[in-house]
């Protein structure tokens, strides 16, 4: 009996492969559905939890941020922290789940990562300072960072090329749905059961997160393609994955389409607000018109790789993005900076990102199948850290209009353009052969 409680505690968490005998596993675990035997709508389905962890962790508390701000007697800057000490964990904190997946396996970490994102939304739940929702958000951040970055080397595992693009672009269409919906889910809950019901739902969320992986999830990554914690903790192993000319060509396709998009959404308000004059009442609309873009973006992109490749995918994201950044500039010259044009304008930005960002995640991974984890991380280090100090940067100066909003797609743009055009032979040929 001991002996078997021991080893479905080991299949059940620490999963070692395919490799164990499966006689002693209860029988829903034994029989569990193949992830290849779902059907796209399934797997999709399957996957939003682990999708939309870190995103609905992030815009579900945004209507609340100015009532906990009160309610915890604290400044701005401090109950800012609580969302920006969430992006820098869940940045660099992929350097520690990725190369941790490629060793002991994807479902191991899911299923650790959304311990801690449940441990994080308990803790919040019961947070009566704001240095106390600080440390627990970093928690919450530390789960959401581990599912996300095993969920996108998930799809490497079963797929590769144009396939693993369509599912990439899949993900980023649900995750563009959170702004959608999460903030309005957020005040509806403040509203009627109180802001610490937020954080319940955050809890009942990683809890079904948490069912889904037990009963529906298995390993994906074989004995065989394991790789050794002192090779994947190393930094040479991430400067081997960052110098590949392929790597590195879509990484920054993901990276300059997430600055334009984290600057646009971090200087919105000072756009439709303090320059348009919309009032805040309609703001949240303007805001959701760019996420819905963004999200249909994503699933033509499914389709678009199958038809013009990866590398032309992107390349048509790139100039949709440079069609953006020359709008922009010359209706900001010409017609001035007017509400219909600014939004005439932002179709393309979302339209364009959506396309570069799905397409160039599958490139990015389509040379690690044997350290997919840890090339992820780098990537997703990559995507926030970069989006966070180019933006950062931009806000320095003060806005007036969208002129430095639109040099930034420019500049974007055409160095993305560039590294297309530079490795086009590699990206070709890699679309090719998967």
């Amino acid at each position: 009996m001991i002996q078997e409680i021991l080893y479905w505690y080991d299949s059940w968490i620490f999963d070692p492969g395919y490799s164990k005998d499966n006689r002693l596993l209860p029988m829903w675990a034994s029989k569990r559905k193949a992830l290849q035997d779902y059907t796209d709508t399934q797997f999709i389905v399957l996957f939003i939890p682990f999708a939309i962890s870190f995103a609905i962790a992030m815009d579900i508390i945004i209507p609340i941020i100015p009532t906990l701000r009160v309610i915890f007697k604290t400044d701005q800057a401090s109950m800012q922290l609580t969302l920006s000490s969430f992006m820098i964990v869940l940045g660099f904190g992929q350097l520690l789940w990725g190369p941790l997946s490629d060793h002991f396996g994807r479902r191991t970490i899911i299923i650790w990562s959304a311990i801690f994102y449940l441990l994080g939304a308990i803790l919040c739940l019961f947070a009566f300072s704001v240095q106390q929702l600080i440390i627990y958000r970093i928690i919450q951040a530390l789960g959401s960072c581990g599912l996300i970055v095993s969920s996108f080397a998930i799809v490497r595992d079963l797929y590769s090329g144009m396939k693993s693009a369509k599912f990439y672009g899949y993900l980023n269409g649900v995750i563009a749905v959170s702004p959608l919906t999460a903030p309005f889910i957020g005040a509806f809950i403040y509203l009627y059961l109180g802001w610490r019901a937020v954080f319940g739902f955050l809890t009942l969320f990683a809890i079904y997160t948490l069912i889904v992986t037990v009963f529906f999830l298995e390993n994906t990554l074989p004995d065989e393609r394991r790789q050794p914690l002192q090779k994947l903790f190393n930094f040479m192993t991430i400067l081997q994955i960052i110098k590949n000319p392929i790597f590195f060509s879509y990484v920054m396709q993901v990276s300059l389409a997430s600055a334009c998009l984290f600057t646009f959404f971090s200087s919105s308000p000072y756009y439709f607000i303090n320059i348009l004059k919309v009032p805040l009442a309609y703001y949240g609309f303007f805001l959701c018109y760019n996420s819905i873009i963004f999200s249909i973006g994503c699933f033509i992109a499914s389709r678009f790789v199958f038809k013009f490749g990866i590398c032309g995918t992107a390349l048509i994201g790139c100039c949709s993005l440079l069609l953006c950044g020359v709008l922009v500039f010359i209706f900001n010259y010409t017609l001035g900076f007017e509400l219909i044009s600014f939004l005439l304008s932002l179709s393309f930005l979302g339209f364009g990102t959506a396309l570069m960002i799905s397409a160039a995640t599958g490139g990015a991974l389509q040379p690690f199948e044997h350290m997919a984890g840890t090339a992820s991380s780098v990537l997703g280090v990559f995507q926030h850290g970069v989006s966070g100090i180019i933006g950062t940067l931009i806000l320095l100066w003060p806005i007036q209009n969208a002129v430095p909003l639109s040099i930034l797609m420019l500049v974007s743009a055409l160095m993305c353009i560039g590294l297309l055009l530079l490795n086009r032979k590699k990206l070709c040929e890699i679309t090719v052969k998967s």
